[in-house]
């Protein structure tokens, strides 16, 4: 009678275990690269990443491979030691990279380099390098102190624009809606940041009215879908987001639904869904993503690190593995989202 009192005693609580939904599991986060604390670029053209960094060298990441093998890539020149390049663009088995003096293509994955600087009147600090989501063999970059230059030959030969005069470009941002629109951002001899746009792939300077922001309001992100331009700048509470429905000529303040509790600083947006965005926390160690173009959010996963100087620098989304490809200080980390639905 003992024994049937106990087994009766044990309905409720088994009953209960079968009606508790599981608990979602977080994404599972694998450190596929490291770094020792200086990184100058990074690009992801599936199956390979590619990492350019000031210590570490130049690194071509397979990320089909479960052993992520990691190759270094030759010196660029090292007859005249050339150590390290600044900006990389790969598509397919074609890669351009710069350095301080000199812009280079290869057409063998980044195996074997030579120099692309026909069309350039004399290189002095390339820069701001990126390549056409319309047409891959379209690249476009500034030359400090000359002009900036596209290519429509996979950076073969280049094609002289607008002058670019002596301000520091860092990033350029091609307008994956609006053919040969292209946003810069860049800082000023004065230590003042500036962002503009030039059309027709760099042949003249675009007429747009860039967001007012102060000293403590920085840009941080710039995205966009087939109807607007989004531009994040980092404010007090990290919440501050324009857009502009004309091409970048009047701009309105954004209502989103980020919490007054979340503090963001960069946003990255995934570039098979416009939609979706990819937030990062002022401490840069937190994920967050958005499905609906910033009217909620929800914590993706959130990281540990041991260095406290570590911090998310960049994101990407990489469909074929359905997983983020996050760059850090310290490192280059695969967070899956198989998990999370």
């Amino acid at each position: 009678m003992k024994r049937a009192i106990n087994i009766l005693s044990l309905i409720p609580f088994l009953i209960i275990l079968s009606c508790t939904p599981d608990l979602p599991e977080g994404p599972s986060v694998n450190k596929i690269f490291s770094l020792d604390g200086s990184i100058y670029e990074t690009d992801l053209d599936y199956p390979y990443f590619y990492v350019a960094a000031y210590t570490d060298g130049f690194w071509r990441i397979d990320l089909s491979s479960d052993e992520h093998t990691a190759i270094e890539l030759a010196l660029l020149d090292s007859s005249q030691n050339i150590t390290q390049a600044n900006y990389i663009d790969a598509h397919g088995n074609e890669v351009i990279a710069l350095t301080e003096n000199n812009v280079w293509r290869s057409i063998s994955y980044g195996n074997v380099w030579y120099r692309s600087e026909i069309g350039i009147d004399q290189i002095f600090y390339p820069q701001a390098l990126s390549r056409s989501p319309f047409n891959p063999s379209k690249l476009f970059l500034v030359n400090q102190g000359d002009a900036m230059y596209s290519s429509s030959n996979w950076g073969e030969s280049w094609k002289k624009g607008t002058e670019s005069g002596s301000s520091g470009y860092y990033y350029s941002y091609w307008d994956p809606f609006r053919p040969g629109d292209i946003w810069l951002e860049g800082m000023l001899s004065i230590g003042e940041q500036f962002i503009v746009c030039v059309e027709n792939y760099g042949a003249s300077e675009k007429e747009v009215n860039v967001p007012q922001y102060n000293e403590i309001a920085w840009f941080t992100s710039m995205w966009f879908d087939s109807t607007s331009i989004y531009m994040r700048t980092g404010d007090s509470n990290g919440r501050y987001v324009m857009k502009s429905d004309d091409g970048g000529y009047s701009w309105d303040e954004m209502t989103t639904g980020i919490p007054d509790t979340s503090r963001i600083n960069s946003i990255f947006q995934n570039p098979i869904q416009p939609s979706t965005l990819y937030l990062t926390n002022n401490y840069h160690d937190i994920i967050y993503c958005s499905t609906d173009t910033l009217r909620s959010i929800f914590e993706i996963v959130r990281f540990e690190f041991a260095n406290e100087r570590e911090n998310i620098i960049k994101i990407y989304y990489e469909p074929a593995l359905n997983s983020l490809i996050v760059v850090t200080l310290y490192g280059i980390y695969e967070v899956s989202l198989d998990e999370i639905e």
